[in-house]
């Protein structure tokens, strides 16, 4: 049985957006390659059209988490992930975009990948990775919210790791 919607919570989606707030004096003392690293990630997983991103990063300017000079870059390193070929045609290809949705698995513990594209087709997840190490904690991470999907009823679930600093998407098969 596939379901015709993706499950969610308004509750618990309330409860960890208040857990999940990065706290700004945290991000501001981080080192910057490490804050480039946050806020790409945030602005990735938040972000459901391209449009969305320069706003995202003013947003991020004026709470004070993003030097006007570092705008640059920032946006830089966001442009090579959005328009990586594989992840473009997702992001723009007719995918229903659910971000950091909350998944409750069989377990009942709570899972949120940064993006899952639900295609008729098709359904893909993907989660974005700054740091090089822990390939098989991303894995079983990925692994993880591929079963809660398939557990929802979704068929033909597929799951991709984009580490970007080495501009690298690696899928992760079950």
């Amino acid at each position: 049985m596939a379901l015709t919607h993706y499950p969610t919570s308004r509750k618990i989606e309330e409860n960890l957006e208040k857990v999940n707030e990065r706290n700004i004096n945290t991000i501001l003392l981080m080192e910057k390659a490490s804050r480039y690293g946050i806020l790409a990630h945030e602005v990735m997983a938040e972000a459901t059209t391209e449009s969305d991103i320069p706003k995202i990063i003013h947003r991020y300017m004026e709470e004070g988490v993003l030097a006007a000079n570092d705008k640059t870059e920032l946006e830089e390193q966001i442009a090579r992930i959005w328009h990586h070929p594989l992840i473009n045609k997702w992001l723009t290809g007719g995918y229903t975009i659910k971000n950091e949705a909350a998944i409750i698995n069989d377990e009942g513990e709570t899972l949120r990948p940064d993006k899952v594209f639900i295609g008729e087709q098709e359904s893909i997840i993907l989660d974005f990775k700054f740091t090089n190490d822990n390939y098989f904690k991303h894995e079983k991470q990925i692994k993880n919210y591929m079963k809660a999907l398939q557990n929802l009823g979704y068929t033909n679930v597929r799951g991709y790791l984009f580490y970007a600093k080495m501009d690298d998407l690696v899928e992760v098969k079950l």
